[in-house]
């Protein structure tokens, strides 16, 4: 919890420094090489104690192997990979700066979600197992492994010709809602709810996953709307107003 509230409380000053015109950024308290480098090299050694613990926490080995490429997220690449000592599976999502215009912006507004994530504690939500960040290079998450998304599986219903009941849906809705409900509760908005961006766990769980443009608000501003006044995500699913 100590370090998880750290994190935050640094990486929010330089979200709204790297969220400015360069204009703004010229008299912003943060503008120099040396003063930006500091700060995000502070979090990057936080979130390395954070990740000892996580470590301790799941007893998770070092011993991982990439099987295949799952697809692409938000700003990322998504692999299986396999920890050969547990025989269990987990999701890697990499993200590389040469590939991402904006990439430390995009990389710490993640890293608080995944931040806020953890220290809810909450096993309803998507597990974080470990998050590797190193400055204006990369960001590798560790995360919970899905079988398969909600898209992947109402594919293989429709072609098999096994037609959605009514109680299989309403267990799905109420499934994703009560994330949803979960989630605002910690002050993250997902922003991009669509059926690939929930998997199915191994125990029949759906699980929002991808919070690569989830809006993550503070306490203090969580009665402000304006944050969320932008539309964000896949159109084809946004709402019709």
């Amino acid at each position: 919890q100590q370090i998880c509230n750290s994190i935050l409380e640094k990486v929010q000053p330089l979200l709204e420094y790297f969220g400015k015109t360069k204009k703004e950024k010229e008299t912003h308290e943060l503008n120099g090489p040396s003063k930006l480098k500091f700060q995000l090299i502070e979090i990057e050694t936080e979130l390395d104690e954070l990740n000892k613990e996580l470590m301790d926490k799941y007893n998770l080995s070092r011993d991982f192997k990439t099987i295949h490429r799952l697809g692409s997220s938000v700003f990322g690449e998504l692999y299986q990979v396999f920890d050969s000592s547990k025989k269990i599976f987990y999701t890697k999502k990499m993200i590389s700066q040469p590939e991402l215009v904006d990439f430390e912006y995009h990389a710490l507004k993640e890293i608080k979600a995944l931040v806020t994530l953890i220290r809810a504690e909450n096993p309803n939500l998507l597990e974080i197992y470990n998050i590797n960040y190193v400055p204006q290079k990369s960001l590798c998450v560790l995360m919970e492994y899905g079988k398969g998304t909600l898209y992947c599986y109402n594919q293989f219903r429709k072609i098999n010709k096994i037609y959605w009941k009514e109680h299989e849906l309403t267990f799905i809705a109420n499934e994703v809602l009560s994330q949803m409900k979960e989630l605002k509760k910690i002050g993250i908005y997902h922003r991009d709810i669509k059926p690939v961006n929930i998997i199915i766990t191994d125990k029949f769980k759906f699980k929002l996953t991808d919070f690569g443009i989830a809006e993550t608000i503070d306490e203090k501003d969580r009665l402000k709307t304006t944050h969320l006044i932008r539309p964000s995500g896949s159109p084809s699913y946004w709402a019709p107003e």
